[in-house]
């Protein structure tokens, strides 16, 4: 579907001639739906990390302050949007990496011994490991 929906508008921005063909033209879209993939799932991803950070200082914000540094907050204070995102493959990556490593640091803190009860009853943490494990793999503090 997001591939007919994309040749759809590409054509049509060509007969309203506000797109041109520069230099080698490709005849397909598929690098352009794998950019918009990625962005889309780093987006959804950040946003999940967001709610479940919103989640868990709502309950424990004395905990979640000893937990974090100032960096999260220039990351996840505001929503991941578009216009914050990387926009090149290794900054996309490298960005990936970053929110993999907080989700999995913050998901290790929840199911601690010593994390506030109720934690991990919270739809968001729930919702953020569900999206999170999956995708990233943790082995000897590395995420991937």
């Amino acid at each position: 579907m997001e591939h007919q929906l994309l040749e759809t508008m590409l054509e049509r921005f060509s007969a309203l001639d506000l797109i041109k063909a520069r230099g080698q033209r490709r005849t397909d879209s598929t690098h352009v739906l794998a950019a918009i993939r990625n962005l889309r799932y780093l987006d959804n991803i950040g946003k999940t990390l967001r709610a479940a950070l919103n989640s868990v200082v709502r309950v424990a914000p004395d905990w979640l302050a000893g937990l974090i540094d100032a960096t999260w907050f220039e990351r996840y204070g505001r929503r991941v949007d578009d216009d914050r995102l990387p926009h090149s493959a290794t900054q996309v990556r490298a960005f990936a990496q970053v929110i993999g490593a907080d989700g999995h640091q913050l998901l290790a803190a929840i199911y601690a011994p010593t994390a506030p009860t109720g934690l991990r009853d919270l739809a968001p943490i729930e919702i953020l490991r569900i999206a999170l494990v999956p995708q990233f793999y943790c082995q000897d503090d590395t995420v991937t």
